[in-house]
Formats: structure tokens, C-alpha cells, sequence
């Protein structure tokens, strides 16, 4: 079946959309407490599929290489911050814009990074990752 009311079949509801914005944010929550604390937050267990592709080099596959580049995050930068400013979900995708501050050792200033995320869900799980910072 194609189409009903010009919508297709297959198409996740609006109530589907906010889910996967939830996972999302609830990605973001464990996200910033991981990269507070050095330690993984048991919630990105329910959040990250287990075979989680990171398209990002010196990250490796899977839930635990996110949890180890996060535990790498804190230690290399123990005040990063970052905070969602905009978030769509479109099918089975959510994309975020994040500002991230941290201090700058080299210029001894706060710095503020801009990031573009884009998740991909399967399963009710992140099971698909890509950026792009300024």
C-alpha cells in the first residue's frame, strides 16, 4: 500500500517523531554526564544499539567505542559542555545543532564550537551517527 491520505505507509507518526527526539535528548542528558564524570552512563545501555555506527575516525564501532571515545572526551577536555540549540526529526532521523564550550588551553579562553549531529534510530535505539563542527 502506497499512500493513505498522502501519507505513506511506512511513515512514523507525529508520536514517533517526538520519541525519537526524546532518545535523543536522553542521548544528550548521558552524554553530558559521561563526559562530566569519565565514567559511561548506564543509560547510554537503553539509548545506543549495541552495533552503533560512528561515522567519525578515531572513534571505533559499536557501544563500546562511544563509551571509550567519551571516557577520551573527559579526559582530554574535562569542561566540555555542550547544550542542544535546535532539534528536527524527520522519518527515522533526528538532527541537532549543539554549542559546546570548553576552555581553550591554547588561547586560555572559553571557546564555543558549533555541531551539526545527525542520528539515524532502528529499533528504538541510536543506531547511526554523523557530525559536522565548525
Amino acid at each position: 500500500m502506497c499512500c493513505t491520505n498522502g501519507v505513506a505507509a511506512d511513515a512514523p507518526s507525529s508520536v514517533t517523531l517526538e520519541l525519537n527526539k526524546s532518545l535523543v535528548t536522553r542521548f544528550f542528558a548521558a552524554f553530558e554526564q559521561t563526559i562530566t564524570t569519565g565514567v559511561p552512563d548506564p543509560q547510554l545501555d537503553t539509548i545506543v544499539a549495541a552495533d552503533y555506527v560512528q561515522h567519525e575516525q578515531g572513534i571505533a564501532p559499536g557501544l563500546a567505542g562511544l563509551k571509550a571515545y567519551l571516557t577520551r572526551l573527559h579526559a582530554a577536555i574535562p569542561d566540555l559542555s555542550c547544550k542542544v540549540t535546535d532539534m528536527v526529526a524527520e522519518g527515522h532521523r533526528v538532527v541537532v545543532r549543539t554549542a559546546c564550550t570548553y576552555h581553550n588551553a591554547k588561547t586560555n579562553q572559553t571557546a564555543t564550537d558549533i555541531t551539526i549531529d545527525a542520528f539515524r534510530i532502528s529499533g528504538g535505539k541510536l543506531a547511526e551517527h554523523t557530525n559536522w563542527s565548525e
